[in-house]
């Protein structure tokens, strides 16, 4: 069995497991009213992601030579 297989059948037996808890289903009630009312929302970032290529520095450079 692969590891991605084990992963997926770890989870899945956590879920199982926390949908028998009250708390946690309140939890995820709670998150889903909130989804829906527009209040929960995906966090957006405006800085640009990190540059481990180093493709602004190659294009500094490359302008730099160029002009």
């Amino acid at each position: 069995m692969s590891i991605e297989d084990r992963v997926k059948q770890a989870v899945e037996a956590n879920s199982t497991e926390r949908n028998k808890e009250q708390d946690f289903a309140k939890l995820r009630d709670f998150y889903t009213q909130a989804q829906q009312a527009g209040i929960a929302q995906k966090q957006t970032y405006t800085i640009p992601p990190l540059d481990t290529v180093g493709q602004r520095l190659y294009q500094m450079t490359v302008t730099k030579q160029s002009g």
